[in-house]
């Protein structure tokens, strides 16, 4: 069980999606950069050998991005998931509210 005001809960929320809405832009743009620099490197001619290492490299950075990507759309779900649970109010005192999340 946690226990948050309610406006430090929604804020937190929304800085982070924010946050992870810029991280995951700025990976698509890294995962097109690579991806052309693949097709870039295919279309080459060159020593066969050095071109495999090449593309094993850029692959091998492709899946990494593709992982953090994986990474951050998984938290943003869980994140959703846990902030669409029902909450309860409860009124402490007459000067405070606090959000009770089971």
């Amino acid at each position: 069980m946690s226990i948050s005001s309610i406006s430090s809960a929604t804020s937190s929320t929304s800085t982070t999606s924010t946050s992870d809405a810029s991280t995951l832009k700025q990976l698509e743009k890294q995962k097109a950069k690579i991806a052309a620099e693949i097709q870039k490197l295919s279309a080459s001619k060159g020593d066969e050998k050095t071109k495999q290492q090449q593309l094993r490299q850029l692959q091998s950075q492709l899946q990494q991005i593709n992982s953090q990507i994986q990474q951050i759309q998984s938290s943003q779900t869980n994140q959703s998931i846990s902030t669409s649970q029902p909450t309860t109010t409860a009124q402490v005192s007459s000067a405070s509210i606090v959000d009770v999340r089971v």
